[in-house]
C-alpha cells in the first residue's frame, strides 16, 4: 500500500493548527514597593495586590516568609486585610500585607527576604500561590553627640580660652 505524502502533510498541518489548551496560573501577587529604605529601629509596611484571573475560586489560607537576621516580620496585616478567598476575576486592590521591623542594633546595609501567599482550591490547601522578593536598603545613622558630651567639650574649650588669656595677661 502506497502512502500519499500530501495526505500525511495535510494531517500534520491540521494537527498543528488545532487550538492548544494552555493552563495559566490564575493567581497573581505583586508588591507595590518591594524595595524600600530605612534606618535601624524602623518598621516598614509592605502593600500589595492579590488577584484571581480565572476559575476556580482561590482560598487564601496563610503566608510563608523568610526572616532575615536582624529583623522581625509581622504577617498579621495579611490576616486582617486579605479576604478568605478570591472569586474568578476578583482583586483585593492595594492592601497592607506585612511589616518588617529592623533591629536597632542592625549593622548591615541590605536586607533581602521573600513573602509568599499560601492557599489553593479549598480551605485546607497549603500550596504556595505566589512569592515576592523584597529588599530593604539600610542607612546607618551617624551618632548624634549627647548633651553631656557637648557640655564637656564646651567646658574644655572655655578652659583653654581662659588659660590662653591668663598667659597673654602675664606677658
Amino acid at each position: 500500500m502506497k502512502r500519499n505524502p500530501f495526505v500525511s502533510l495535510a494531517a500534520a498541518a491540521a494537527f498543528l493548527l488545532l487550538p492548544v489548551a494552555v493552563k495559566a496560573d490564575p493567581f497573581t501577587f505583586t508588591l507595590n514597593n518591594p524595595i524600600q529604605t530605612a534606618s535601624p529601629g524602623q518598621t516598614l509596611s509592605f502593600f500589595g495586590t492579590l488577584s484571581n484571573g480565572g476559575p476556580p475560586i482561590i482560598y487564601l489560607n496563610g503566608t510563608s516568609f523568610s526572616v532575615p537576621s536582624g529583623t522581625s516580620v509581622d504577617d498579621s496585616p495579611f490576616f486582617s486585610n486579605a479576604p478568605g478567598s478570591l472569586n474568578p476575576g476578583q482583586s483585593t486592590g492595594s492592601i497592607l500585607l506585612f511589616e518588617v521591623t529592623i533591629s536597632p542594633s542592625f549593622t548591615g546595609n541590605l536586607i533581602t527576604g521573600t513573602f509568599s501567599i499560601v492557599g489553593g482550591p479549598n480551605q485546607e490547601s497549603q500550596n504556595i500561590l505566589g512569592t515576592q522578593d523584597y529588599r530593604i536598603i539600610v542607612q546607618q545613622q551617624e551618632p548624634i553627640p549627647e548633651p553631656a558630651t557637648m557640655l564637656l567639650l564646651g567646658t574644655g574649650l572655655a578652659g583653654v580660652a581662659i588659660a590662653r588669656r591668663k598667659r597673654r595677661a602675664r606677658r
